[in-house]
C-alpha cells in the first residue's frame, strides 16, 4: 500500500464547461484532457473511500454520482491504495492519458487545500 500521488492536473481554463473543448485542440489533445479529467475523478472517489470495484474508469458522471451518494462519509486525511489496483484503474483509461509535463503551464492551476482552507457547506443546494 502507498499514499496516492496527485493525478495529472486539468487546468482551470480547461475545466470550466464553457471553455472545455472551446479551443482548437486536436482530437488527441481532447482525448487526453478527458482522460486527465477521468483520472482526477477516480482519484477523488478513491480518496473519499469509495470501493475501487465500484468505480468505472471511463464513466466520469457515474463515478461522480456515486461520490455524491457517498457524501456522508467524507474522508479528510491521506489514503492508501495498492499500486496494482491504481495501475489497473489508470490502465483502463487507455493510451489517451498522457503524463503531465511538469514544466507546462497546465500544472500552475493546482490549488493546495489545507486544514485552514474554508469549509464548504455540504447542505447547500443538495436535493434529498
Amino acid at each position: 500500500m502507498r499514499k496516492m500521488t496527485r493525478p495529472p492536473s486539468v487546468g482551470q481554463s480547461e475545466a470550466y464547461c464553457g471553455q472545455f473543448g472551446a479551443r482548437d485542440e486536436s482530437e488527441d489533445d481532447f482525448r487526453n484532457l478527458v482522460a486527465r479529467l477521468n483520472s482526477n475523478v477516480l482519484h477523488l472517489c478513491a480518496s473519499q473511500g469509495l470501493e475501487p470495484p465500484l468505480l468505472r474508469p471511463r464513466t466520469t458522471l457515474r463515478n461522480l454520482a456515486l461520490l455524491v451518494q457517498h457524501q456522508g462519509n467524507i474522508r479528510l486525511g491521506p489514503f492508501e491504495m495498492s499500486n496494482d489496483l491504481w495501475a489497473s484503474l489508470e490502465e483502463s483509461l487507455g493510451p489517451e492519458l498522457q503524463p503531465s509535463d511538469p514544466d507546462s503551464d497546465d500544472n500552475d492551476d493546482w490549488e493546495d487545500v489545507t486544514e485552514d482552507s474554508p469549509k464548504a457547506d455540504t447542505q447547500v443546494g443538495l436535493v434529498a
